[in-house]
């Protein structure tokens, strides 16, 4: 998972940011057919799974030392959540033929969170911060891959992460 951010101190307890993440998850697997009638060709499946965030975050926050170099912080979360899920399209190795066809399906819906964490400055300019952040979602993916039911849903996200800022 990585993720970007962009933002701002409306005042010194209170800063909004934009977020940018992406998780994306792949895999690749290979098996030899096992008909009789078959030579023994060899067929590869990719898939891929893609989970993206864009969203509004506002944190309030609290020094906890009388320099202010240590603080905590708590706040709210709103945006978008894209989960997308891709099957590669796939060659047999030895007859050269097309196995499948690639496929892909999206939802996106409303996400919601909290966060909360603490902050060290570190210089006047760059600061590291170590949070926990919780989302909620709805989003949801059925269908058919290789004639296999397929049901990816994306309904709530934790995460612990480690940052550094960098202030202009």
């Amino acid at each position: 998972m990585i993720g970007f951010r962009l933002g701002t101190w409306l005042n010194d307890n209170t800063r909004i940011y934009g977020n940018f993440i992406l998780d994306d998850k792949s895999y690749k697997k290979s098996y030899k057919k096992s008909h009789a009638t078959d030579s023994g060709a060899t067929t590869s499946e990719s898939y891929r799974y893609k989970n993206y965030e864009l969203s509004l975050s506002a944190d309030y926050v609290i020094p906890l030392t009388d320099s202010g170099n240590t603080q905590f912080y708590a706040g709210g979360t709103l945006g978008l959540n894209k989960l997308k899920y891709s099957q590669g399209q796939h060659t047999d190795k030895v007859t050269g033929t097309q196995v499948n066809g690639s496929r892909t399906k999206r939802d996106t819906a409303l996400m919601y969170g909290l966060q909360t964490g603490v902050i060290q400055n570190l210089t006047d300019n760059l600061s590291a911060e170590l949070g926990y952040r919780y989302t909620r979602s709805n989003n949801e993916i059925t269908g058919s891959f290789n004639g296999e039911r397929l049901k990816l849903e994306s309904k709530s996200q934790q995460s612990a992460f480690l940052a550094l800022n960098y202030s202009f």
